[in-house]
């Protein structure tokens, strides 16, 4: 991964209390990473940022599907009811004009 730009590197410092087998998860992966314990729960947090979002995304979607859904559902109505109001108005039309 890359190095974060110099306005983007840590400068504040966070205690956090964790589990022993948080711990131990947390060295054994930034070890594996070759980074910092620091580095592994930035990258968490943009993780979860980008998570949180597609999340929202999905949410956003799902309620624009269902409002087409209805749309399309009137618009069904709608048409119908064009259809009858265009055959009746035939038959009145063969009503006045035998």
């Amino acid at each position: 991964m890359a190095t974060p730009a110099k306005s983007e590197r840590a400068n504040s410092r966070t205690v956090v209390l964790l589990r022993d087998s948080d711990r131990k998860k947390l060295e054994k992966l930034a070890a594996k990473e070759k980074v910092s314990s620091g580095e592994i729960i930035r990258r968490s947090l943009d993780t979860y940022k980008t998570l949180e979002a597609r999340i929202r995304k999905e949410e956003e979607e799902k309620m624009m599907e269902s409002t087409l859904v209805m749309l399309m559902d009137a618009l069904e109505g709608a048409n119908r009811s064009l259809a009858n109001t265009c055959k009746r108005l035939d038959e009145l039309h063969l009503q006045l004009n035998p």
